[in-house]
């Protein structure tokens, strides 16, 4: 297995990557962009740098550096972030990604592209919320998690939610549909399952 942290230019408030990098198993780190500013503010080595460099603040220190750098063009049809997961997509095998820095409060309009591109083999990553597509069959756990909400990427069908403080059987849930959201662990272990569709999951600490 690959384990890729992927640090994007947002907001990625108080997120310790070297711990991150420890607990994942991390074996590559990617910097998407001004991602590399993140890296370095945390002296963390880079594997390779992918983007046009717009929102590099040292570019001197990037000139002198020897960080493995593929250089987008500025216009492009495509963000950074999608080439980024082509590019690996497309030379690597067996891979969790872990993304760290994909919103930014005065940027909606990233934040919501970066969420379309969520795929199984992701976790997007923050001081407060994980999120992430689910299996079919999903055990939940006691953990630092508070809110559990979930959403339809694609029509789910067949969802059941039991061990949560609002439980369904057989529902259908629209890609529309914010029935799932602010649920609640009400037993020790909570159970998602669902026939078919794509599930999105995410976990939120309390307020």
């Amino acid at each position: 297995m690959n384990n890729i942290l992927l640090v994007l230019a947002g907001d990625i408030g108080n997120v310790n990557l070297n711990k991150l990098k420890i607990k994942k198993k991390i074996n590559l780190v990617v910097a998407v962009d001004g991602g590399y500013n993140h890296l370095t503010d945390q002296n963390i080595s880079i594997d390779f740098l992918i983007g046009d460099l717009d929102s590099i603040k040292n570019k001197k220190r990037l000139e002198i550096s020897k960080i493995n750098i593929i250089k987008l063009p500025t216009i492009k049809d495509q963000t950074d972030f999608r080439a980024a997961l082509n590019y690996l997509n497309n030379s690597y095998n067996n891979l969790q990604i872990y993304i760290v820095g994909y919103a930014s409060t005065n940027r909606i309009d990233h934040l919501y592209s970066n969420l379309l591109n969520l795929k199984s083999n992701m976790i997007y990553i923050n001081d407060y919320s994980e999120i992430s597509l689910l299996k079919s069959k999903t055990i939940f756990n006691p953990s630092k998690y508070y809110y559990y909400s979930f959403f339809a990427q694609e029509l789910v069908s067949g969802l059941s939610i039991k061990g949560f403080k609002y439980q369904l059987e057989d529902y259908t849930l629209k890609v529309n549909d914010p029935i799932c959201i602010s649920n609640q662990l009400n037993d020790i272990v909570g159970e998602v399952n669902f026939k078919s569709g794509k599930l999105i999951c995410i976990k939120t600490i309390r307020d």
